[in-house]
């Protein structure tokens, strides 16, 4: 396995640890206000504690939030340059943030409902990927 093979692994789980926190998430026809609720929770959550690193080559950043637009963001630090990664490193982690989101109906649910759940990852060379979940 080369080293970008092994970069590219190591970056998955990163997604997971969102959809996680989503769980907590109201569905998608839910009152706004409760699912902002759990918005908040969660990301405030995250932001105590950030920025952190989440395995040796990642660090989660805060992450933000507007409920009157409907939007979160979550970014992560990959600690290593582009050239490190595996080429299709952007598709992989554009892949797990979707399917970890939308493999939890909750989830799929909000952002279903009209909710903008995005995510961005820089490198340390400042190469940067965002991308913004669908769910079918």
């Amino acid at each position: 396995m080369s080293a970008g093979t092994t970069t590219a692994i190591r970056l998955l789980p990163l997604t997971a640890m969102v959809a996680i926190a989503w769980q907590f998430a109201s569905p998608a026809r839910a009152d706004d206000a409760a699912t902002c609720a759990a918005v908040d929770k969660m990301v405030l959550g995250n932001n105590e504690t950030a920025p952190y690193v989440v395995d040796e080559i990642t660090r989660a950043e805060v992450a933000t939030y507007d409920c009157a637009a409907r939007t979160a963001a979550f970014s992560w630090t990959v600690l290593a340059n582009q050239v490190d990664l595996q080429d299709n490193w952007r598709d992989m982690l554009a892949a797990n943030f979707r399917n970890g989101l939308c493999a939890r109906p909750g989830l799929a649910a909000v952002v279903n409902a009209g909710w903008e759940i995005s995510a961005t990852w820089t490198t340390e060379d400042g190469q940067t990927y965002s991308t913004v979940a669908t769910c079918p």
